[in-house]
């Protein structure tokens, strides 16, 4: 669906809770520039600055399309984009300006202040190293006049830009740090209580005692050899502990019921992935990790309940889930039926790849399945 403008101008909508709030602070910091950017180079047009009003009016075109890639989920391009493009600008005007006096040097502290914030520790690093070799090369092209800006270039210029440097980055990493940590804090919160709505279902039905907790296991391990994204594997650890939480609704006579369910009873018990996606579907924090406990009864060959998806239309975390929610329940006790042998888990699971399971997630699964 193409973006209109009205589209754009909006914070883009990231599933994944953290990196949304990461996704809405660097579409803010994208539009700011550009309208920046794009005033001075209304400015410099108005000076007869032509090499200026290129470069700034550049930069504004430039941040625009980092916030499309970020409301197309390219969030680290948008995000490198917006840095690199940045110092360029910056560097470059500079550079057809007063040099090391120019008031684009006193900017680029932006860009240290901005990068732990958006892309982690390690960018912190390389825009704190960045800054301070801009300062150091201009000092070295003015010293031999390979450019003439009006001043003299000044070791104390140098001295006192890259105080104001170091500075800002000290500032920042305290501010991230502490950042980080409640944010770090906040997300153990989250999963505690997770944890706890998960064993409070787990009383109700106790055939089922720790099941929660092996799938988690299960699941994370198996998403990290899928090569899925830290943000996949949060939510997929969300979303293994609220798996049954349709459940709570499901009368006990059904849940602990020793014999085969009727009809009426299949039906009322195929609800609970439904009632799950109505309880949290509000919850942003769990926006991403909701497809867990609403898909992960669909089936490869579209067979599965409540929305009879199939193959790639089933959400990717489901699939995975799919697989060991399965293996840990034929390898349980269950009020019906005795536990399955690990092998003929094995079995079953090779005997439906590509009809009840994605046969390159079974694949995957199996050296992990044959460790257990």
């Amino acid at each position: 669906m193409p973006l209109t403008l009205s589209h754009l101008l909006r914070a883009p909508s990231v599933a994944t809770h953290e990196l949304a709030q990461r996704a809405r602070l660097l579409h803010v910091m994208l539009l700011a520039c550009s309208a920046a950017a794009f005033v001075m180079a209304i400015l410099n047009v108005l000076g007869g600055w032509w090499t200026e009003t290129i470069l700034l009016g550049s930069l504004a075109a430039i941040c625009l399309l980092g916030v499309l890639l970020n409301h197309r989920f390219r969030y680290r391009a948008a995000a490198w984009t917006f840095f690199i493009s940045v110092w360029i600008a910056l560097a470059a005007v500079s550079y057809q300006g007063a040099g090391l006096y120019d008031e684009g040097m006193v900017a680029l502290p932006v860009i240290i202040l901005g990068a732990p914030f958006l892309l982690g520790k390690r960018a912190f690093l390389v825009t704190t190293l960045l800054a301070l070799a801009t300062i150091l090369t201009f000092y070295l092209l003015q010293a031999p006049a390979v450019f003439l800006p009006p001043d003299e270039p000044s070791l104390n210029r140098v001295i006192i830009l890259s105080a104001i440097f170091l500075a800002s980055a000290l500032i920042c990493w305290a501010v991230h740090e502490s950042w980080e940590t409640n944010l770090l804090r906040l997300n153990e919160s989250y999963d505690k209580t997770l944890e706890g709505w998960a064993k409070a279902l787990e009383y109700r039905d106790i055939e089922t005692a720790g099941h929660t907790r092996r799938v988690t296991e299960m699941a994370v391990a198996l998403a990290r050899r899928l090569n899925c994204s830290r943000e996949e594997i949060v939510s997929i650890r969300r979303g293994a502990y609220l798996h049954d939480i349709g459940k709570m609704a499901i009368p006990d006579y059904i849940l602990q019921k020793p014999g085969p369910l009727d009809e009426t009873e299949r039906k009322l018990i195929q609800r609970h992935p439904e009632l799950a996606l109505h309880f949290i579907a509000d919850i942003p924090f769990l926006k991403s990790a909701a497809v867990i406990p609403h898909c992960h009864h669909e089936y490869w060959d579209g067979s599965g309940y409540p929305n009879g998806l199939k193959g790639e239309a089933i959400p990717f975390l489901a699939r995975i889930f799919t697989v060991v929610d399965q293996w840990d329940a034929l390898c349980s006790d269950r009020p019906y039926r005795k536990a399955w042998t690990p092998a003929q888990a094995l079995s079953h699971l090779e005997a439906n790849a590509g009809k009840i399971y994605d046969p390159r997630i079974v694949a995957t699964f199996l050296p992990i399945a044959q460790k257990i």
